[in-house]
């Protein structure tokens, strides 16, 4: 039976890894590091290539949760809160996340769990086994900053004495941005009614893209925002009083946000039920700081005002904090559809047109970047 003790130590043994599979890459310093390589793409060494061949025609259930997400992006932690989820108690869970990992357990050995099942794995969503799109099951993807992605990946290599790492992070960091070292390069609540509320037309600035299309953007402190915003609550963010046990939740719109803010409501209230409670009453941007006093604590406090323009008291009370990232892509595409839904947004942009102001940081706030 293959398990994670088996297929995977730090002990140097390459197990079932044929030496054609290791691959050794040298990067812009002349330094080497070992991959294993499966079907064209490089893997940390020391996997075994039998169980490998059996992803494909694992058997998947209606009710399997699939978890594939690129490493170090924060699987684990995932993982237990996910289990957490279905098991309905903020406890510690006891088995290894590798237990339900595809690249170590095979399929006789992940029959035998009860549903639902929380499958998961680092191969690419468009390596994930034939049944999963037949079957529809959930999935969830795990997101993270590559910079720190690529920190932690280092670090393993590193530790890992089989893959001989002799690179500086510097020219793993090199390595990483070619696709050299996992898989492939790291990528892959305002109204719409047309009213400016308590916007000022002197607050309000119009960018012209590249190929002389318009969109309007508020403007707050030298910053874009979507227009729309009640300057006047804007201004009360500074002197916001936060709480001890406040959880503070600032992150680029369009992120996931809502989705996160269910998950962490959730959690705090120990059932998994919809939340009643809309996000943006508890963002910093439309309510007031004599609304968010009424709330019981802990508060989850949500925000897109950028981290360094927390309320001066985050800080002070040592709140707990939460950042979503996602592939900026995918958050320019929503982005964009959000201003042409908003019509005092004016937006006269392509998709093309505003991706280059997305990229300039002309979008929201002063980018994402």
């Amino acid at each position: 039976m293959a398990t994670p003790k088996h297929i995977l130590t730090l002990d140097g043994d390459l197990h079932n890894t044929s030496e054609n599979d290791i691959k050794t890459e040298t990067d812009k310093f002349g330094k080497t590091i070992k991959f294993m390589m499966f079907r064209g793409l490089h893997y940390i060494p020391g996997y075994d290539t039998a169980v490998l061949e059996e992803v494909d025609n694992f058997s998947m259930r209606p009710d399997d949760i699939y978890f594939p997400s690129f490493p170090r992006t924060g699987t684990h932690w995932t993982f237990e809160i996910v289990c957490m989820l279905l098991k309905g108690k903020a406890e510690t869970i006891q088995r290894f996340k590798g237990r339900n990992q595809l690249e170590f357990a095979t399929n006789d050995v992940l029959s035998t769990l009860p549903s639902p099942r929380v499958i998961n794995t680092h191969f690419r969503l468009s390596d994930a086994p034939r049944e999963m799109k037949e079957k529809k099951c959930k999935i969830i993807y795990n997101l993270r900053d590559p910079r720190d992605v690529a920190v932690s990946l280092y670090h393993l290599y590193v530790d890992l004495k089989f893959s001989e790492c002799e690179c500086s992070f510097e020219g793993f960091w090199y390595l990483f941005l070619e696709g050299k070292s996992k898989w492939l390069i790291y990528e892959e609540t305002q109204k719409l009614d047309g009213d400016l509320h308590n916007t000022s037309e002197n607050d309000i600035k119009t960018e012209t893209d590249k190929f002389g299309k318009t969109i309007k953007f508020m403007m707050f402190r030298g910053l874009h925002y979507i227009p729309g915003y009640d300057t006047a609550v804007l201004e009360e963010v500074d002197n916001f009083s936060m709480r001890p046990d406040d959880i503070y939740f600032p992150s680029f719109p369009r992120t996931g946000t809502h989705w996160t803010f269910e998950i962490v409501c959730m959690l705090l209230k120990g059932k998994a039920e919809t939340i009643q409670r809309f996000k943006g009453r508890n963002q910093l941007e439309f309510a007031t700081n004599d609304v968010l006093s009424t709330l019981p604590s802990p508060r989850v406090i949500n925000t897109h005002f950028r981290l360094s323009d927390a309320p001066r008291e985050m800080k002070e009370k040592k709140c707990k904090i939460i950042y979503n990232l996602r592939d900026p892509r995918d958050v320019a595409v929503s982005l964009y559809h959000l201003y042409v839904d908003l019509k005092f947004s004016e937006c006269e942009c392509s998709f093309e047109g505003f991706w280059y102001l997305f990229l300039e940081g002309k979008t929201e706030v002063d980018g994402i970047f």
